[in-house]
């Protein structure tokens, strides 16, 4: 799933963080019904980052919306290097400059070089905080 925003839609109040949180209480209280029904829970895991996206509508009798820019494969390689280590949600150092985030609430992981890039790009684990799960 992609989720944008406008970015001072995102970050004010922390709400690109925030539904994480929002996601993960829904769906631990449903964990009764998923585990009955299914057998097992639903678990996911996030990466944050910021950057232009273009977006396109593509086809003629059923559309679709395409997005495509740096900001993606970024936030998606990001994710997968977080994941590696047991990370469900993290942030770049890119959106969290841009953020009035209580330091507390995030542990630093190691700097990264990502596949495509050239530089080495600083991740954050985002640390579970009342604050920041108190919703959207």
């Amino acid at each position: 799933v992609v989720i944008t925003w406008k970015i001072n839609s995102g970050i004010k109040d922390e709400r690109c963080i925030k539904i994480f949180f929002d996601f993960d209480r829904v769906i631990e209280g449903r964990s009764a019904y998923y585990n009955s029904t299914y057998g097992v829970v639903p678990r996911f895991k996030a990466a944050l980052h910021c950057g232009k996206v273009m977006v396109g509508e593509i086809g003629r009798i059923k559309k679709t919306l395409k997005f495509t820019g740096d900001v993606l494969n970024t936030c998606a390689r990001i994710e997968k290097v977080a994941g590696s280590r047991g990370v469900r949600l993290a942030i770049s150092e890119n959106l969290t400059s841009q953020m009035q985030l209580n330091k507390s609430n995030l542990r630093e992981l190691e700097d990264v070089h990502l596949k495509g890039k050239q530089e080495v790009v600083k991740i954050y684990e985002v640390v579970s905080n009342n604050r920041l799960e108190s919703g959207a």
